[in-house]
């Protein structure tokens, strides 16, 4: 669309993980297709969604590898280490000083429609881009996400009613005034910023139709026996 002419878009993949459910192995190297790895992918989303630029949040102790494997001379491709606590918002905390008109953010070891960027999502019916977006997936366990609940999102919680559908997030977009907004405030997690952010800016969501996160490796293997049968994804009539 014209409007994104002259927009920077940046493009943020946090990688630096210990991988301790998994026993160290990176599983932003696991294989989901036909010599491509999830971060392979997750890092094609992002270009399908117009990153010039991609920001990979990785540690002192994995650099070696991503670079190895993604190219240390991979065009628009930069490399920042993550200080201080392994968790979400350091790795966003870390990209906030190079961020552009957009940042699209994605974790590396989930799966999800390679189409989830696409940027009519993020712009008003007006023709001015959303502030705030978010990719959201259907639930039924929201003790392993942030989930929405009366326009807040609620860290993995084990109190919420168990069987009910809940609205997850698992991408994020977010402009240039979020990211001030963010280094302005110094939020202390992931979940005080995405909501300070919804309660700050205008926002949407977009649900995405599929989504897996490989949290463990029973997660992974059902990727896999999905992928093997034609359901989940890999189904074109499949629906969660």
């Amino acid at each position: 669309m014209e409007i994104f002419i002259n927009v920077n878009i940046l493009g943020i993949v946090p990688v630096a993980g210990e991988g301790s459910r998994w026993g160290g192995y990176f599983k932003e190297l696991l294989p989901c297709g036909n010599r491509e790895w999830l971060l392979d992918r997750t890092i094609k989303s992002m270009k399908c969604g117009g990153a010039q630029k991609i920001c990979v949040i990785t540690s002192i102790s994995k650099i070696t590898t991503h670079i190895s494997h993604i190219g240390e001379k991979n065009e628009g491709i930069f490399y920042v280490i993550q200080r201080g606590k392994n968790d979400i918002w350091s790795a966003i905390a870390e990209s906030l000083p190079f961020a552009e008109d957009l940042n699209l953010f994605a974790m590396p070891d989930t799966y999800f429609p390679i189409l989830t960027f696409d940027r009519s999502f993020v712009i008003h019916k007006n023709g001015k881009l959303v502030d705030f977006h978010i990719g959201t997936l259907e639930t039924k366990n929201p003790e392993r996400f942030g989930v929405i609940i009366d326009g807040k999102i609620v860290n993995k919680s084990k109190d919420l009613p168990r069987g009910r559908i809940y609205s997850a997030w698992g991408t994020l977009v977010w402009t240039r005034k979020v990211a001030e907004f963010w280094l302005e405030n110094s939020p202390q997690s992931y979940t005080d910023a995405i909501n300070s952010a919804m309660d700050k800016f205008n926002w949407k969501s977009y649900r995405m139709e599929y989504y897996y996160d490989m949290a463990e490796w029973k997660d992974y293997r059902r990727f896999i026996e999905d992928r093997e049968h034609g359901k989940g994804c890999f189904n074109p009539l499949y629906s969660r």
